[in-house]
C-alpha cells in the first residue's frame, strides 16, 4: 500500500530531474552560444589578418609599379611596355610623361582590386590643391565654395602662415600663440603640417572646414608643393574650385577624360564648354608624389599613405613616406570593371594548381 509521504519523495524526485534537465539543457545551449561566438570571432580575426597581409601586399606591389614604370598622362603603366632604358637607369634621369597607353592605373582615386580581398586607389597629389600654395585668384573662390566670407579668405591663408612659421609675430589678421589662448585652442606648434587633416587645428580653418568629414577633407587638400592642378587627376570638387563651375559641368569634364586624357588645356576648356582662357594654374600630367589607399573586407579602416618618389637620391631609398593616415573604409562595390579586371598580372589570383 503507497503512502502519502511515499509518493511526496517520488514527486520531488521527477521535478529535481527535470530541474536538473532543464539545467543541464541552458548549459548545453550556453556552451553552444559561446562556442559559435567563439568560432565567429575567429574567422572574423583570420579574416582581419589576411585583409591586412593582403592590404600590404597591395601597397607592396604598387611601389614596384611606381619604382620600375613609368608614368603618362593616363597614370601608371603596368605591363612594361614603357618602361626606362638601362641609360636612364644608370643615369637616373626621369623620364617625363608619354602619351597614354590605354591600361594604365589612373591616379584619380578611383577604386581598383588589389590582392587577395583588398582594394586600393591612387590619388595624384597634382589632383588637390595645396593650401600653401593656392593660387592668390583662386582663394576667395575655394573658400566660398566652402561655406567662408570669401572677404576673409587673405586672413585665413595669413593664419595658416602664422601657424606653420618658426616666429611668435602674427602676421596682418594673422594668429600667433595669444590668439589662440583668446580662442580656447592649443596654441600653433610653429612647424610644417603633419597631414592635411591638421589644418582643422589652424584657428579660421577649423570652423571652415567643419562640415567636411575626413574623407572629404583629404580629397580636397594636400601637402605637397603643387601650385599647377593635374586635371586629368582631380576630382569633380577641385575642378568646380579651379574653374569655378558647377558640379554638372566639373562632372562632364571628368567624362570627357574617361575616353582619353587631356593633352592640351584646349581639351580641357572644350570639355567644360567654356571660352578657352589662359593656360595658367593647371596642367596635364602626374607629379612624383600621391596617396595610396588600401582596404579589404573586415579588416577594419582604410589604410592611407603619402609617398614621395625620389629616383634623383644618390644613394638613398627610391620613394620615402611622408605620413600615413586611417580613415573609415568605404563601402565596397557590388559591380566595378576596375575591380572585375584587375589593372596588372600582379594582382591577379593565383591559378588553383599553383596555390
Amino acid at each position: 500500500m503507497r503512502t502519502p509521504g511515499s509518493r511526496s519523495a517520488r514527486g520531488f524526485v521527477l521535478l529535481a530531474v527535470l530541474a536538473a534537465l532543464v539545467v543541464m539543457a541552458l548549459i548545453a545551449t550556453a556552451i553552444a552560444t559561446l562556442a559559435e561566438r567563439a568560432i565567429e570571432d575567429e574567422r572574423a580575426l583570420e579574416a582581419s589578418l589576411d585583409g591586412r597581409l593582403a592590404m600590404h601586399s597591395t601597397e607592396a606591389t604598387l611601389l614596384y609599379l611606381l619604382a620600375s614604370q613609368r608614368m603618362t598622362l593616363g597614370g601608371l603603366t603596368v605591363d612594361m611596355q614603357v618602361k626606362r632604358t638601362e641609360d636612364e637607369i644608370a643615369s637616373n634621369e626621369v623620364a617625363m610623361p608619354v602619351s597614354p597607353i590605354g591600361n594604365e592605373i589612373r591616379l584619380d582615386g578611383r577604386s581598383y582590386r588589389g590582392v587577395g580581398p583588398a582594394r586600393f586607389a591612387l590619388q595624384d597629389d597634382r589632383g588637390r590643391l595645396s593650401p600653401g600654395w593656392v593660387d592668390p585668384a583662386l582663394r576667395s573662390r575655394l573658400v566660398a565654395q566652402l561655406g567662408g566670407d570669401p572677404i576673409r579668405a587673405e586672413d585665413l591663408f595669413a593664419t595658416l602662415v602664422d601657424y606653420q612659421d618658426t616666429d611668435d609675430l602674427p602676421r596682418l589678421n594673422g594668429a600667433e600663440a595669444e590668439e589662440y589662448r583668446a580662442a580656447g585652442l592649443p596654441p600653433p606648434p610653429n612647424r610644417p603640417l603633419a597631414n592635411p587633416l591638421e589644418l582643422r587645428g589652424v584657428l579660421g580653418w577649423r570652423d571652415l572646414l567643419a562640415p567636411l568629414d575626413d574623407a572629404a577633407l583629404m580629397e580636397r587638400f594636400t601637402l605637397s608643393r603643387v601650385p599647377s592642378v593635374n586635371v586629368n587627376t582631380a576630382p569633380p570638387i577641385v575642378l568646380r574650385s579651379l574653374f569655378d563651375v558647377d558640379e554638372a559641368t566639373a562632372r562632364r569634364a571628368v567624362a570627357f577624360r574617361e575616353g582619353a586624357p587631356f593633352t592640351s588645356s584646349f581639351d580641357v576648356w572644350r570639355s567644360m564648354g567654356l571660352v578657352v582662357g589662359e593656360d595658367g594654374g593647371f596642367m596635364v600630367f602626374p607629379g612624383q608624389s600621391l596617396t595610396i589607399a588600401t582596404w579589404a573586407p573586415g579588416a577594419g579602416a582604410r589604410r592611407v599613405r603619402q609617398w614621395q618618389l625620389t629616383p634623383l637620391d644618390d644613394g638613398g631609398a627610391p620613394w620615402r613616406s611622408e605620413y600615413g593616415l586611417r580613415l573609415p573604409a568605404p563601402p565596397l562595390e557590388p559591380r566595378l570593371d576596375a575591380l572585375a579586371d584587375p589593372p596588372a598580372p600582379l594582382f591577379r589570383d593565383p591559378p588553383a594548381a599553383a596555390r
